[in-house]
């Protein structure tokens, strides 16, 4: 478990040389650029970096480009993070042709333009269709609706009710009432009367709401309007269609590339980034930042033969400094750091937990999933899925921590004699169905190791920097009083030794604990006997490793459930041993994956809650070197 050490490095190096060497640095990927500060730098100029906007403006075109395109060429997402290979002729066209690139935005949003043009007359002609649709039962030219001096005409619409009424009213009497169309309760009417009864209908039409229908510039029948609305929709759809084909072709020929321009972009981006960090005059730059202590000497060397003229100084951080972390672990531990950087990196001067860390998680895992079969399954499956499918970097991590931790079920699983929920005929070292208690015992005892490692670990950072005596009385004080009250029960001169244990972790904790309070002796005591409080969270951190029992339980009950399901399938034929065998597979997939997820959870809570409470000190920022850190594609080299 560590750390990597971090040491600052310094590059004076001739302006003209300051790309290539950002390249060189961007290539080896193990160089994080920091902004230079501090007095005395008027007098020097900060990079000006003219072309940067330019490349951000491009990189904003460009995503949303691969946005519109990516619907019309639906490329299989990577699987699990895992990027493929740039193609080095998309890379060598792109460094060539970005005049004709840069006319491939425009054409799109040229195209987007179209596109939003067709959607909205589409939008226009449906509204007015809408709007005609219930006067189509109008056979005659709207122009032709007018009054003259022996006859009224009027279109509009009434309350469907009132309509029945006038017509009711008007029933004998020379007036035509016609109902066109009907949409809810509004009818679309069509009155035509005698010019002798002007006044009066149409006192009884304002009294009864009605809204004289408004045609505008229309010509002919509404029939033939509505007809040539259909041949202007056919037509704008052909468009739209023309469009379309043209946003497929561009996609088919060109999302790869794109996608490939814009990662080139954002490699290009860090470096103009980095130079905006450094400081210098017209002739020469001075960049500063952090690079592992061990990979120093290998950078120092490569930049050293880009440009003979420059130069590196590596050398140790000063007191203030705060370093970037990185953490370096073994093959086995190097998967759970996801788990530490999950919570929070550690401080500069705390430490990595990983490798303690590690082999509890998946032990935790295991006890939590209980079942060997699913525990074959994922170790099993999961070496055959790296092989075939090349995950990327995160993903293979978390992949191997899946691994461990499916050995750690499979052990679990045998321990419990639990195979995919059915029990081999061999008698279980721990059965916690038919005798939990001796499982629930090993739970909290795996709790109280686990809490102890923490302890330790404590105790250990406090002895590192020179205090071995906080190691006594703010750890030990407490693994001997808890330590002591557990021996208790075994009896006998166990119980003994376990009460004298106690009592000198109990006088530990009264002088010593509030010893940074006060020198008080009155007060320090006051101090300790409210730490001593502290033993229930004691008593409730070793409870919370009973959720192992319990979700161990419910894998090991529902797996024989399913059985039960599946064998009472079975008994119903050929139709039922069908059924039965996907019921088995489908619904023990399911099992798996639930509590899997549980355990991975359930893991992680153990870990940050009880162990990481008693000694991590969180609080480090995350080593971000100047690397080729892509997006699509995976480019090596450019």
């Amino acid at each position: 478990m560590a750390i990597v050490e971090m040491k600052r490095i310094d590059l004076l190096a001739m302006r003209q040389d300051q790309k290539k060497l950002l390249r060189a640095m961007q290539r080896m990927g193990c160089v994080e650029v920091t902004p230079i500060s501090g007095e005395n730098l008027e007098a020097y100029q900060k990079q000006d970096v003219t072309r940067l906007p330019q490349v951000e403006t491009t990189m904003e075109r460009l995503r949303w480009t691969i946005g519109q395109l990516s619907q019309y060429n639906r490329q299989k997402p990577p699987f699990l993070g895992s990027l493929p290979d740039a193609d080095a002729g998309d890379v060598q066209y792109i460094q060539q042709h970005e005049a004709e690139l840069m006319a491939l935005l425009d054409q799109a949003e040229e195209l987007e333009k179209t596109g939003g043009d067709l959607r909205g007359q589409l939008a226009r002609i449906q509204v007015a269709q809408e709007q005609l649709e219930p006067w189509k039962g109008l056979d005659i030219p709207v122009e032709n609706i007018v009054s003259t001096r022996s006859v009224f005409q009027q279109v509009g619409t009434i309350s469907k009710g009132l309509a029945e009424e006038l017509m009711a009213k008007y029933a004998t009497q020379p007036v035509y009432i016609q109902v066109l169309g009907e949409v809810r309760d509004v009818a679309y009417i069509w009155v035509v009367a005698h010019a002798s009864l002007v006044g009066e209908l149409g006192e009884a039409l304002k009294a009864a709401s009605f809204t004289p229908a408004q045609f505008g510039d229309m010509h002919g029948t509404v029939a033939q309007r509505l007809e040539a609305y259909r041949q202007e929709r056919e037509e704008i759809n052909g468009r739209a269609q023309a469009v379309t084909q043209e946003w497929q072709e561009m996609a088919n020929a060109n999302l790869t590339r794109l996608k490939t321009w814009y990662d080139l972009l954002q490699i290009e981006k860090d470096q103009q980034e980095a130079a905006k960090r450094t400081i210098g005059t017209g002739q020469a730059f001075l960049l500063r930042g952090w690079v592992p202590a061990a990979l120093g000497d290998k950078v120092s060397a490569e930049l050293q033969k880009l440009s003979p003229t420059c130069s590196v100084e590596i050398y140790a951080p000063a007191e203030d400094d705060e370093p970037p972390i990185l953490l370096h672990n073994g093959k086995f531990a190097t998967p759970f750091e996801s788990v530490v950087e999950g919570f929070a990196l550690p401080s500069p001067k705390g430490m990595d937990p990983t490798a303690v860390m590690a082999p509890f998680y998946a032990l935790l895992f295991g006890m939590m999933l209980s079942d060997a079969g699913y525990g074959l399954v994922m170790a099993l499956a999961i070496p055959l899925l790296l092989k075939l499918k090349k995950p990327g970097k995160n993903s293979v991590k978390m992949l191997w921590l899946l691994f461990y931790s499916a050995i750690a079920t499979v052990v679990c699983g045998a321990i419990y004699n639990t195979w995919f929920g059915f029990n081999l005929p061999v008698k279980s070292i721990l059965d916690p169905i038919n005798d939990p208690m001796p499982v629930m015992i090993v739970c909290m005892g795996v709790g109280v190791v686990h809490l102890y490692a923490g302890m330790i670990l404590a105790a250990y950072m406090n002895i590192k920097r020179g205090k071995p005596q906080d190691a006594v009385f703010d750890q030990l004080s407490w693994m001997m009083l808890v330590s002591g009250l557990m021996m208790l029960v075994a009896g006998g001169v166990i119980a003994e030794i376990g009460k004298w244990m106690a009592i000198i972790g109990v006088v530990i904790i009264l002088i010593w604990a509030g010893r940074e309070k006060s020198r008080n002796p009155f007060k320090r005591l006051i101090s300790g006997l409210g730490s001593l409080y502290g033993a229930t969270s004691w008593i409730s951190d070793i409870l919370s490793y009973m959720r192992l029992f319990g979700m161990g339980l419910a894998t090991g009950v529902i797996g024989m459930v399913i059985n039960q399901l599946v064998g009472m399938a079975f008994s119903s034929g050929i139709i039922g041993a069908v059924i039965g065998s996907v019921l088995f597979v489908g619904a023990h997939a399911f099992n798996l994956g639930i509590n899997a997820l549980g355990a991975y959870v359930h893991s992680c809570r153990l870990q940050y809650i009880e162990f990481f409470g008693k000694f991590y000190e969180e609080g480090g920022v995350a080593f971000r070197p100047l690397a080729y850190n892509t997006h699509y594609v995976n480019i090596h080299q450019a």
